[in-house]
């Protein structure tokens, strides 16, 4: 069972974030399309580190375990790469990344911990910010079972006095290069529930507090936009804003450099006039209804019906009519082609298309329209949980210490557009949170 405690109050939070594959852009275009193999088979833990080193035609990256080793100048092959201990790291593409880009990874493998009659904490102050998407398994080696896990302490909870605890977990801890400070909340309180356990004592039932995380639901008056990256995210905790997983999973077909490209003119008289895929995608139509496609086969991932999507692409336009437009079993145009760079088409997937489905570029709005396509992006919308790392600081007599919050936070309800970046928004938000107090000083 559960019991609410008092509310907590606090005057300043200062909000990090934890973004998919550990990834902590170096500002620009993020180009987050890097993913982990689930392979590691160490005989300790291990931290790595993953930074863009070059832009460059592959561009090249350095690795780091532990602080330290690894490798530099490594070229991106676009296959899956193998580091050490058969980690192994794969990016969707060889180039478009930004110098200074991250990804981090706490593998966990017979991580010791401190023992104290029925808890155990990782001895390893670094290791200790579990990672909620794949919490890790603590395991006594006296047979007691966990009742509770602390994800901001890096402690359990057993259901007994315990022997020696390790734990063990890949992806089970967040590296702290993979965090990023992105604003602030102020004016913050919330109401926790501490969880109570059932125990017998002098022969009478007694309901105890359980040491560890607390859930809560607060408020915040205010918070501060601090930043492109604060309003990116947002953007992805409402769903808005790409997963950074790329669709494309040739890339040539995104980026035209070889003419090798899977996308085929038409047949017949709805082929355009003029179709090269060499450099770029140029279009000439002398027709309306004249198109070109690449199938959901060629594309390599299928779109699911009533999930949200972003498609990103460059045009340059000598003649106005391009439409976007999938095909399947009904037709969705997704939207009109807009000149520019980085021009981008939200839609929902009115049915899953898949397969021989494709994605067409058509010519519908004029018979004569012209233009070049480049640098397309396919990416999912809205489908994965996003967890933030938020540090309260509760300072009650206003001395700069006391006791701290440490915690993962999901808003509930938030408005809040571009226009906001760089401005204390005098708005009221509400989140859910998951945490522990820390008792640590203000730094």
């Amino acid at each position: 069972m559960a019991s609410p405690s008092s509310p907590t109050h606090g005057k300043k939070a200062a909000i990090y974030r934890l973004r998919p594959n550990g990834f902590n852009g170096a500002g620009g275009i993020e180009f987050n399309d890097l993913t982990w193999g689930s392979g590691f088979n160490g005989a300790a833990t291990a931290e790595y580190v993953i930074t863009i080193a070059s832009e460059a035609t592959p561009d090249t990256f350095d690795w780091t375990k532990n602080g330290g080793g690894g490798a530099s100048g490594v070229a991106i092959t676009g296959s899956a790469q193998t580091l050490d201990d058969s980690q192994t790291i794969t990016f969707v593409n060889t180039t478009g990344h930004t110098a200074g880009d991250k990804w981090s990874r706490g593998n966990f493998k017979d991580e010791a911990t401190t023992e104290s009659g029925a808890a155990a904490q990782i001895t390893t102050a670094s290791h200790r910010i579990l990672n909620p998407n794949s919490p890790p398994t603590f395991t006594d080696d006296g047979g007691e079972s966990v009742l509770i896990t602390d994800l901001t302490r890096g402690q359990a909870t057993f259901t007994g006095n315990v022997g020696n605890v390790d734990v063990d977990g890949n992806d089970g801890f967040v590296v702290i290069a993979g965090m990023q400070l992105v604003g602030y909340l102020f004016g913050w309180e919330f109401t926790p529930t501490l969880e109570l356990a059932s125990i017998a004592r002098c022969g009478q039932d007694w309901e105890e507090f359980v040491a560890g995380q607390a859930g809560a639901v607060g408020s915040s008056n205010m918070y501060y936009v601090g930043n492109a990256s604060f309003w990116d995210m947002f953007e992805q905790q409402i769903g808005t804003q790409s997963l950074g997983v790329e669709f494309f999973t040739t890339e040539e077909d995104r980026i035209f450099t070889a003419g090798t490209s899977d996308w085929a003119n038409s047949g017949g008289g709805t082929a355009y006039a003029s179709f090269d895929k060499t450099g770029d995608l140029s279009l000439t139509a002398d027709a309306i209804g004249d198109y070109c496609e690449i199938s959901f086969t060629n594309i390599g991932t299928a779109l699911v019906e009533g999930v949200r999507y972003r498609f990103t692409y460059d045009h340059t336009e000598a003649v106005a009519g391009f439409e976007i437009w999938l095909s399947g079993t009904t037709d969705q145009k997704i939207g009109d082609a807009v000149p520019g760079t980085g021009q981008t088409l939200e839609f929902v997937a009115d049915e899953a298309y898949a397969t021989s489905d494709a994605l067409q570029i058509r010519a519908r709005a004029s018979a004569i329209a012209e233009g070049d396509f480049d640098n397309l992006s396919l990416m999912q919308l809205d489908s994965q949980q996003y967890h933030f790392l938020q540090l309260f600081n509760y300072d009650p007599d206003a001395d700069q210490t006391g006791d701290h919050w440490n915690g993962w936070i999901t808003f509930t309800n938030l408005t809040i557009d571009d226009a906001n970046v760089g401005a204390v928004i005098m708005e009221k938000v509400t989140f859910d949170f998951l945490g522990s107090p820390s008792f640590i000083s203000n730094t």
